[in-house]
């Protein structure tokens, strides 16, 4: 036996039991590690299919898709590397790595990254950009930081009227989250039909990674003046309605959460108008905490966002523009 599989052995011995802190500590999400049946499993995105149970002591889960996880297999799927988390268990426990104990030249890769490595970049006519075009986007440039998955796995789960949701591979849209320092964190995955629509699945978008953790798809350079908006066809919608670099923070939670990076004077934030009143929350807590900070602005769909008429995002007015224009 190698003496760093004898290192690593040590750590899980030491760990045995306290996994469940260990990954609270590596800011592996609450719900993930959360004894509780039927929850969104972080790996294959399936909805109801997963459940941490700790059962053998090893930070164990059990999906009904992918089967059993262990700590390391779930902190893989949120993000947090093999050597992130050796390195944690190290400083914890105080165990010091000898000089033989090396870590393997190969390490296991964060599922998202997998993902987006084996993803290409976009091309007119792909089933990518004929999507977006199909949403009413213009897309005068490609953006680096999306890519087409021509056969991304989709996990099937419990189908709904008319829905096809069995194990399945379909095109998929990718798009890299990077966090406040610019380091990749997770993904966005919109599984797509490939005729211009989204696939007829239960859940065609799905995150991956530390999906909330307040990083964003960063659509467009920007140049001291930022746009943030929800999802990544919105947040287009705005760069094309305004010219402001607009990124994406695929949900509204992780507007609430986004960080700006350095080099942001100016911050525009572009909420969604819900029935429900999210994405005006999250908009005015975005917009709360850096009031003082930079220069902020918020735009709405509406004239009035304290009184929606609907659930509206900028990407239904950049349609309602277009539609205009054309009659």
């Amino acid at each position: 036996m190698n003496s760093f599989r004898q290192h690593k052995e040590k750590l899980d011995q030491l760990a045995a039991g306290h996994w469940p802190d260990i990954l609270a500590q590596l800011d592996v999400p609450a719900h993930v590690i959360t004894k509780r049946k039927a929850q969104p499993c972080p790996r294959c995105g399936g909805r109801d299919r997963y459940e941490f149970t700790d059962k053998y002591d090893r930070g164990d889960a059990f999906c009904r898709g992918c089967g059993h996880l262990d700590a390391f297999a779930i902190a893989d799927a949120c993000g947090v590397s093999f050597m992130q988390i050796i390195d944690h268990l190290e400083t914890r426990f105080g165990v010091t790595r000898s000089r033989d104990a090396v870590a393997p030249a190969q390490l296991p890769t964060p599922y998202f990254e997998r993902i987006w490595r084996e993803a290409q970049a976009l091309n007119e006519g792909d089933a990518a950009t004929r999507y977006l075009r199909n949403r009413g986007l213009r897309l005068q440039t490609l953006p680096s930081s999306l890519r087409l998955h021509s056969h991304l796995e989709y996990k099937g789960e419990e189908a709904g009227e008319g829905e096809v949701n069995a194990d399945a591979r379909y095109p998929a849209l990718v798009g890299l989250i990077r966090d406040h320092e610019s380091k990749p964190i997770g993904i966005q995955r919109i599984y797509l039909d490939g005729l211009g629509g989204k696939a007829n699945v239960g859940q065609p978008k799905k995150g991956l990674g530390k999906v909330n953790m307040g990083g964003a798809v960063r659509l467009r350079v920007h140049n001291g003046h930022l746009g943030i908006a929800e999802g990544i066809e919105t947040a287009e919608a705005c760069y094309e309605l305004y010219g402001i670099p607009t990124w994406s923070c695929v949900t509204a939670g992780n507007v609430e959460k986004f960080v700006i990076p350095s080099g942001v004077k100016r911050l525009t934030i572009f909420g969604d108008s819900d029935r429900s009143f999210t994405g005006q929350k999250a908009a005015f807590a975005l917009a709360h905490r850096y009031y003082d900070k930079v220069e902020v602005n918020l735009e709405w769909p509406d004239a009035n966002p304290s009184a929606p008429f609907g659930d509206v995002d900028f990407l239904d007015i950049l349609e309602r523009t277009k539609h205009r224009n054309t009659h």
